[in-house]
Formats: C-alpha cells, structure tokens, sequence
C-alpha cells in the first residue's frame, strides 16, 4: 500500500552485488586496500533481523536464519570501499561488536562473533523450492521471531499455527500455498507486511475505499497552485505559491537518486536549498505529505533540518530481537546550518502518509512554529525487514517500533493531526482541494 522503506541491508543485497562484482573485477589491484581487516573477518549474528554474516578476506556471505532455518540468501565481493560506494554501507568494530551503518538508516546493525558458522547453514546450498510445510514453517518463524505488533492488530499468532499449517502429508501446488500464506496474514492492518513472489504480492492492509482515486487528489492539488510548481531534480519536492505570502512544498515521496558518492541525506540537504530560498519571503508555508508514501528517514529528516536553528530529539526506535527488543537508538534533528525557515507553517497529513512520511511528520511536529491539519498518517513507522523463503518468496514485515520524545508508539494508530479533517474525497473527484483551501483561508491576513 505504502512505498516501503526496506532494511538497508536487504537493498545493498538485491540490488547491488551485482555492480558492486563487476566494479570489484576491474578494482582487484585495490583488494589489498579494501579488504576486511582482521577484525571484522569472522562470522556474526545480528542482534534482531535474523542474519548471519560470514566476513572473509574476498567474499561476504549473507545467510537468513530462524529457529527452523539457515539460507545463505547472497554473496558478495569484500571490497569495503566499493561497497561504501554503491550503496553508502560501512562496516566496523565497536568494543568487540560488528557495526554496519547504512546510507539512509537511523542507526546501525550490531552483531556478535560466533565461533564457527551455524551447523545449520551450509555454505554452498542454493535455495530450493522446499515443500509446503517448510514453506510455512520458515514462514511462521520469521514472524514469531521478528514482527513486532501482534498485540496492536490482535493476531494470536501461535493460533494461526495450529489453524493453518498444512498436514505433513499434504501437498500444495504454488498458487494455493500463497493463498494459504496470505490468510495467515489477514488482520494485520500494516502496509509494511507484504508476501511477494514473481508476479504476485499480497498485504493484508486495509486500502481506503478512495485508495483509487488518490491520483485525482494530486491532480486537484496541482491545479490549485496559480503559478504553478517548480520540481527540484531527482527529488520528490516541488513548490509555488498557493496565494500571495503563502508558500507551498509539497514532498511526494523521501527518495533522491544522488549517484555514487554522495549520500542521501547529504544530497537531500542540498536539494532542499532551492526550496528554502523560494519560501524564505513566505509568511506561512504550507507542507503537504498527504500522499507522500515514504522511502528513507534521512531524507525527510534532512529536510526538517532547514526549519529549526538549535537540535532537537524527535524519536528513538528499537528493533525486536528474539529476547525482546534491543537498546533504544535515539535520534536528534540537526539545523542545517543556515537560514532557518521559523514562519508559522501548516503541515497536511492523510491516510496516505507512510512509512518515512511520518517519520518526517514526527519530527516535524516537534518544532513550534508547526501546526498538523488533516487526518492521522498511515500507521506504518517501522522499517521493513525482508526474509526470503526456502521457494524464493519474500516475505515482508515490520520489526521496529519508532517513538516519539515522550516514548508515545504512533504505530498502527498513525500521527494525530492538531485540527482534524477528513478525505474530502467529493471536492477531489470535482477538481476541488477543500483542505488546501481551508489551509491558505487560516493565513491571517497581512
């Protein structure tokens, strides 16, 4: 439903090793350079997310593990410095720990040194289709150990077991194990659970009856700016002036396409300078996320960095473990370091605020000159954490709880607004953004 922010890890994964091999054949004179120092060669267990990492001088193997499983799910080239490159990752040692910090993640994965790689994990095994019942069974585990809101959604989630596991003589072709794994997830209203295969992906979340028609609400939004928007390349941000004194941002999405060697929240900063300079003559700004889907939370907290002029707590987050949850990682908002936009500003919020959309919203409303207007955003803040089935499905779940400064869990519920109002799905589908004029109508007048 919402625009996922992936664990880190999984994206350099997917999408990287690939290039990063290809760079990497053509970098061998740097190896001797690059390689993982003795320190950070051995194998590791995550702390949560359920990896196993075996460092070597000229490979990383990655294996996904659960209480029934080991996968190794992906290889990759040790070259570090290709690896910070490509995708902004950093591995290091903290007082005997494993550090891997990620381009875009608040915080770091932390892991333990293991004597020896797990008995379970195989080095050289290829994923294989598996039957249906250790389909279901890796399936299971991977949420008991990692998803983290059973108790808000209501789910019994050993109940589910004991309904839904195949008999050990049963037989299930693909199609009717999918379906058998997807109504093992209704009633987890969370847009961040999601079941994939090639063709296919299956959430159990709860769409708006109006999910169809957010195109229009764009549309009307856009047409209601009179001279239009300015977009800043690369970037979800375009804005204008929606009446005289009136600035208005709108962020479409916390994604930024920065190239290699330049961070996200680096080339978020800069590109939100356009943006600034526009809307520093404004007497009130407008900031509207209402259909922002998410992406990557130092994206979005790069661009709150323009409206404060001192740092600012806004959240910690901690991720579910198999023992519990780990230490909390706080996070505080940091003034870009120039010209601070203090107007009073009006931040619109909806249904269709996700994921690093609301982490932006969080932040955002830490700041006094701030007031929210709209409906609570969507109620997905984690990250999403991706495990790969013995078939090569992925599941998708949400294993982190983010907080606000005074520890309040908006998870499920979504960021309450300070004025509420509702979709006015009628005045879209007539060309009509009654909030975003209801919005200009509170500017006092000059």
């Amino acid at each position: 439903m919402f625009k996922p922010k992936r664990t880190i890890l999984r994206r350099l994964l997917r999408a990287s090793a690939a290039l990063i091999g290809i760079i990497a054949t053509a970098a061998v004179a740097s190896w001797a350079i690059a390689m993982p120092k003795s320190d950070l060669r051995g194998v590791w267990q995550t702390e949560g997310y359920g990896y196993v990492i075996d460092v070597g001088a000229f490979s990383i193997d990655i294996y996904e593990t659960s209480a029934v499983s080991c996968l190794r799910t992906m290889q990759i080239p040790a070259h570090l410095g290709l690896i910070r490159m490509v995708e902004g990752a950093r591995l290091a040692t903290d007082n005997g720990r494993l550090s891997m910090s990620f381009d875009g993640a608040i915080g770091a994965i932390k892991a333990d040194r293991l004597d020896a790689l797990p008995i379970a994990c195989e080095p050289e095994s290829p994923l294989q289709p598996g039957t249906a019942q250790e389909n279901f069974d890796v399936f299971w585990a991977k949420m008991n150990e990692h998803y983290a809101f059973f108790d808000l959604h209501g789910v019994d989630w050993a109940a589910r077991r004991a309904a839904l596991r195949p008999a050990d003589d049963a037989v299930l072709d693909d199609d009717a194990l999918f379906a058998l794994l997807s109504s093992a997830l209704v009633g987890l209203d969370d847009g961040h659970v999601t079941l994939s295969r090639e063709d296919e992906t299956f959430s159990p979340a709860v769409r708006p009856g109006w999910y169809a028609n957010r195109h229009d609400m764009r549309e009307a939004t856009r047409a209601a700016i009179p001279g239009g928007l300015a977009g800043v390349r690369d970037t979800g941000l375009s804005y204008g002036f929606a009446a005289p004194g009136v600035g208005y941002v709108s962020i479409a999405n916390m994604n930024v396409s920065p190239g290699f060697g330049t961070s996200l929240d680096a080339f978020a900063a800069k590109a939100f300078a356009p943006v600034a300079a526009a809307m520093a003559p404004a007497r009130v700004i407008i900031l509207d996320v209402r259909t922002n889907p998410g992406g990557s939370d130092l994206i979005g907290l790069a661009y709150a960095g323009y409206f404060t002029a001192t740092p600012v707590p806004v959240l910690s987050k901690t991720t579910r473990t198999t023992s519990g949850y780990s230490a909390p990682v706080h996070h505080v908002l940091q003034p870009h370091g120039g010209p601070v936009l203090s107007q009073p500003m009006i931040l619109l919020t909806g249904p269709l605020t996700g994921s690093a959309a609301e982490i932006f919203a969080m932040a955002m409303r830490e700041l006094p000159q701030i007031t929210v207007v709209g409906t609570p955003t969507a109620g997905g803040l984690s990250d999403i954490l991706d495990a790969t089935l013995p078939n090569g499905w992925v599941l998708g779940l949400s294993h982190q709880r983010y907080l606000d400064p005074r520890g309040v869990l908006y998870e499920a519920v979504g960021i309450p607004p300070d004025v509420a109002r509702l979709v006015d799905l009628a005045g879209f589908v007539t060309g009509r953004d009654s909030l975003l004029a209801e919005a200009i109508a509170m500017v006092p007048t000059p």
